[in-house]
This record gives structure tokens, C-alpha cells and sequence, in this order.
């Protein structure tokens, strides 16, 4: 494993793999050592495997990895902001037809061509540029993808495994504005409140320029950002990492609460005819998916999985592993929250480890799953549960330090008002991405937030749209300070990162 600023576990042998599971116990709450060209250990077998990819038990030589619409979900949502982006842009530029998007409805059906439906029906519609130019990706159109939509993930839509009721206790957003007066009352209706902000405001400017949106001060902005701060691109694709990624990772895929779904799933056979996986390894893929990392996660560098430099064959956080001459989305690039956690694992004092933290326990997990060789005796079930954990606690740490991120970014944005530093746009931007992310810790059911009074605290102090420069900043800077330190000591995070990040 290549080093990520932090040095990589070295364990060989039997009596390394029993050290690896007393210490993988605590490995949710403390921070991994790594060293240069070692490997991940794994449980219950020989040899030392390093990535996550696992012959089939069915199928001699096949892989077994698959999370399939995992990963067109990760492209559907990329793609959906693309989209919104794309309408901004060419209704203020002329390069779109005002016609065919000032009728009720018609920019709301495009944005639904990616939520509501799907790469099934967008077929032939090119990926978007997810490579660099002289890079190529090994699909290019939606038909080389599975066929999945959006909406059908989202917490609320897939019930049987929800450990609440999205439709009465989604917690989060209390302005009714979105929707002209209408509660949002649930993770579905909030995306369809962006939508339809977002077409309202496309529509106007479509139709008179003298109505485009423009900030308080009159200049003019983008159309997917609102008068009073929205950035309505960056709430629906955080919102949606949040209400789809990590609510089916933790509440289906990872957990164990409801028969023949997620941990509970058969690991004798086949998942249906002709599948190189059981159901349980499957689930265990599906998680995997939409944390969103390569599968030689482990040989980048933290700077190369955010595309911050590194290698130049890695540096764009993506890598031709197998030498094909294309980049395969589904093993070969790092989506998402992976990406978010070698952000703050970037920005650490204390070298945070939360990629390793994170990818281990996945790769811990998958091996124990296959090479029990079929049902999980008792204590392979704990063990399983105890990499679970460890997963599912690295992602939110990232979430957490995400937002913590961006609380800093919005105080700094809140320092700058009425001095030539000061964006709008900047401003707009940081606190729909807080506001975004933050709503994401309600959807794991082991969160250390409650989703009660101490997360309902949490986003009083964000507030449902910015506090802008001519309202009462220090307060809400002392607010979002507040909000630091309780996800600060929510997550055990040191002051210096949460100062840093």
C-alpha cells in the first residue's frame, strides 16, 4: 500500500492475522499505521490480499465484486449536477433556446430525466467528462451502464430496510419558501423543492432577462444559485449523497436489522442464477459502491485520490490498473466519499487515516464474507459486525469532517463580507455544500447523532439558507463556532484538524 502521509500495517503470518483482529476491534477509533509496498491482511485465510477485488467461489477465474448500480447512481448524480450547470449556463449565454425551457414543467423534466428515470432511458446520452483530456473512459454512454435511477434509492422510496419514517421524521429543513408554502416532509419532497426553485428561476430569466436572479446588491448570478444564497447544484448532489449513498450503505447494505437484507443475507449460494456472488457478499459490494473508492484504493496517495497531484498515471484520482487503455468507472476511479476522505485526511495535523480506516475494514469484511465459504459461525458474525463498524464509522468521520470544512469555509466567507475578497457566489456555494452534507447523519442508524434535539440544535445553527452580509453575522459565526465543537467532540476529532480542515 502506498503511503498516505501516514505509514501502512505490515502484518504477516498467523500470528499477525490474530494481532489484525484484536486490533481491528478499536480500529473505528483510532487512526491505522501504514508503511510503503504493504498490504491489507485480511481474516480467516492464507496469504495477504492488497485491493478489493475476490475471485468468484461459483465461477473459477470470474470476479466477484459487483455493485453495478452503485456506481451508475454515482454517475447519474455527477451527471444530474452537469445538467443543472449545463441549463444555467446556456439560458444566460443564448446558447440554449429560451423556448424550450420557459413552458411549466420542461426543466424540471430534464433534471427528472436523471432522478426519476434513469441511464435506462437516457441510453445513447454520452457520460460526462469524468477524465482528463488524453484519457478515455471504457463506457462512454448510459447503455454501458446498469440500469438504475436515483429516485428509487432514496431514503423514503426503499422502505424495507429504513429504520425510521422519512415521510413524517425526516429531520432538517423546516423553510416551507421552496415549495411556496408547502411542508417538506420528506428527503424526496426536499429534492423536488430544489427542482422546482430551480426551474422557476430558469424559467424567469428564460423569459425576460430583467428577472434573472441577481444578489441583494444587484449583480448578477448564476441561475442555480437563489437571491437569498442557495446554491440549488450543490444542495441536490450533497443532499442526495446523504439520502441515497450513505443511507443505503449503513441503513440497508450494512445492516443487520431486517431478515435476508444486508448483513442477515445467504452466503451458500448463488444471489440468482448465474451470479459469481452470494446475496451477503453482494450486499457487502453494494456498500462498498457507494463509499465510491477504486479497487486499488489502497495504492493512491491521498493527493492523487483527490486529484491534487501525485503520480501523473494517478494524479487525476483515477488509474488504468489493468492496462486497457481505458478508465473503468466501476473499479478504476474514486467517487465521492471516498474522494471526501483524502480531502480531510489531506487536511489532518494529527493524520486522520480515515481512507485507510475505511477501505481495511471493507477489504476485512468482503474476505471474512468469502472465505467463510459459506454461513457465518457466531464469532465470524461478530467479527463481521466489528469491520461493519469500523467502515461505517470512517465514512461519517469523513462526512463530520466534511462538514466541519465547510463551516470553516462559510466563517471565512462571513469575515470577508464588504471587503473586495467577498463572494456572493463563494458564500452561496459553501453553506448549500454544509447544508447538504449535514443532513447526511440522520440516515445511519449507529450515528452518534440522535437525529433528536442534539441534531435538530446542529441545523438551527446552519440555518435552512445563509446568513448574508447584511444580517446578524457575529451571531450566526458563533452559531456555526458552536457547531464545530459539537461535531468536533461528537466524532473525537482533535482541535487542531477541526481548526485546520
Amino acid at each position: 500500500m502506498m503511503s498516505r502521509s501516514k505509514h501502512s500495517m505490515a502484518l504477516r503470518g498467523p500470528i499477525a492475522l490474530a494481532i489484525f483482529l484484536a486490533i481491528f476491534v478499536v480500529l473505528a477509533a483510532t487512526t491505522t499505521a501504514c508503511g510503503d509496498d504493504s498490504a491489507v491482511t485480511p481474516d480467516g485465510g492464507a496469504g495477504v490480499r492488497s485491493g478489493y477485488s475476490f475471485e468468484s467461489r461459483f465461477t473459477p477465474g470470474a470476479e466477484s465484486v459487483d455493485h453495478g448500480g452503485q456506481t451508475t447512481r454515482q454517475v447519474l448524480l455527477a451527471d444530474l449536477g452537469t445538467e443543472m450547470e449545463r441549463l444555467a449556463e446556456g439560458v444566460r449565454d443564448g446558447t440554449i433556446d429560451p423556448t424550450d425551457v420557459d413552458e411549466e414543467g420542461e426543466v424540471v423534466a430534464r433534471l427528472n430525466a436523471f432522478y426519476r428515470d434513469g441511464s435506462s432511458d437516457l441510453g445513447t446520452r454520452p457520460l460526462p467528462d469524468f477524465v482528463d483530456d488524453g484519457d478515455a473512459t471504457c463506457e462512454a454512454t448510459y447503455e454501458d451502464l446498469g440500469s438504475s435511477n436515483l429516485l428509487a434509492k432514496t431514503a423514503g422510496e426503499d422502505t424495507v430496510t429504513d429504520h425510521r419514517d422519512w415521510t413524517t421524521e425526516f429531520v432538517g429543513w423546516t423553510d416551507t419558501s421552496v415549495l411556496g408554502g408547502a411542508p417538506v416532509g420528506s428527503p424526496v419532497a426536499l429534492v423536488d423543492a430544489f427542482f422546482l426553485t430551480f426551474e422557476n428561476q430558469v424559467r424567469a430569466c428564460a423569459l425576460a432577462v430583467d428577472d434573472c436572479p441577481k444578489t441583494p446588491a444587484g449583480e448578477a448570478l448564476p441561475l442555480h444559485v437563489t437571491p437569498d444564497g442557495l446554491d440549488l447544484v450543490e444542495l441536490v448532489q450533497k443532499h442526495l449523497l446523504g439520502a441515497i449513498h450513505f443511507s443505503q450503505g449503513t441503513d440497508d447494505y450494512l445492516d443487520d436489522d431486517v431478515a435476508d437484507k444486508g448483513l442477515l443475507g445467504d452466503n451458500t449460494m448463488p444471489n440468482e442464477d448465474g451470479a459469481a456472488s452470494t446475496t451477503l457478499e453482494h450486499a457487502w459490494d453494494e456498500a462498498f459502491g457507494y463509499f465510491g473508492a477504486a479497487s486499488d484504493y489502497d495504492d493512491y496517495t491521498d493527493d492523487e485520490i483527490r486529484g491534487a497531484g501525485g503520480r501523473p498515471e494517478y494524479a487525476g484520482g483515477y488509474h488504468d490498473t489493468n492496462g486497457d487503455a481505458c478508465i473503468d468507472l466501476f473499479a478504476e476511479y474514486n467517487w465521492s466519499a471516498s474522494v471526501n476522505a483524502a480531502k480531510r485526511d489531506a487536511g489532518s495535523t494529527t493524520m486522520t487515516a480515515l481512507t485507510d480506516r475505511a477501505f481495511e475494514a471493507f477489504v476485512a469484511g468482503r474476505t471474512l464474507i468469502t472465505e467463510a465459504g459459506g454461513e457465518l459461525d457466531a464469532e465470524q458474525n461478530v467479527t463481521l459486525r466489528t469491520h461493519r463498524d469500523a467502515a461505517a464509522a470512517a465514512w461519517e468521520e469523513a462526512l463530520g469532517a466534511t462538514v466541519i470544512h465547510y463551516i470553516n469555509e462559510l466563517r471565512a466567507d462571513l469575515g470577508t463580507c464588504g471587503g473586495a475578497d467577498y463572494s456572493f457566489v463563494d458564500h452561496a456555494k459553501h453553506w448549500s455544500e454544509l447544508k447538504g452534507f449535514a443532513l447526511s447523519f440522520q440516515y445511519n442508524p449507529r450515528s452518534p447523532w440522535n437525529a433528536g434535539s442534539d441534531f435538530a440544535a446542529l441545523h438551527m445553527a446552519i440555518g435552512d439558507s445563509p446568513v448574508l452580509c447584511d444580517g446578524d453575522t457575529t451571531a450566526h459565526d458563533a452559531a456555526l463556532l458552536g457547531a464545530r465543537d459539537s461535531l468536533r467532540d461528537a466524532y473525537g476529532f482533535d482541535a487542531s484538524d477541526a481548526e485546520n480542515w
